[in-house]
């Protein structure tokens, strides 16, 4: 296991901890999906998504873009994960799919600029 792959296990245990879903895990993806898996274009999409945002982070001196340099801890990382076709454009609504209730909170703008770019994954 490398350095990676070990940051994001860490994120993936407690997300699967507390998901009422069976979630799954594609380690040599970086990739967490609740439905069917991606097609391997979604996949290798998701997986640079994953390490771009890991080198982001690595790049702001913190262990996750998406939580960001306030976080105190350093042993969780940047995952990406697949939540099949739907309505996601609101949080609450990937929150749902993955099974985790929890706070929503406003994502670094550097994750919303990958998150928007004009891919259509399937």
């Amino acid at each position: 296991m490398n350095a990676t792959t070990s940051i994001a296990q860490a994120t993936v245990e407690l997300l699967i901890a507390q998901s009422s879903r069976k979630l799954e895990f594609k380690a040599s993806r970086l990739l967490l999906y609740s439905s069917s898996q991606p097609s391997e274009q979604a996949q290798i999409y998701l997986y640079q998504l994953a390490k771009d945002a890991q080198a982001e982070a690595l790049s702001l001196l913190c262990s996750s873009l998406l939580v960001g340099q306030g976080n105190e801890s350093d042993e969780y990382g940047d995952v990406a994960f697949w939540v099949g076709n739907g309505e996601f454009g609101v949080a609450e609504n990937v929150l749902d799919a993955l099974g985790i209730a929890g706070e929503v909170r406003t994502m670094s703008h550097v994750v919303i600029y990958y998150l928007a770019k004009p891919y259509i994954l399937r």
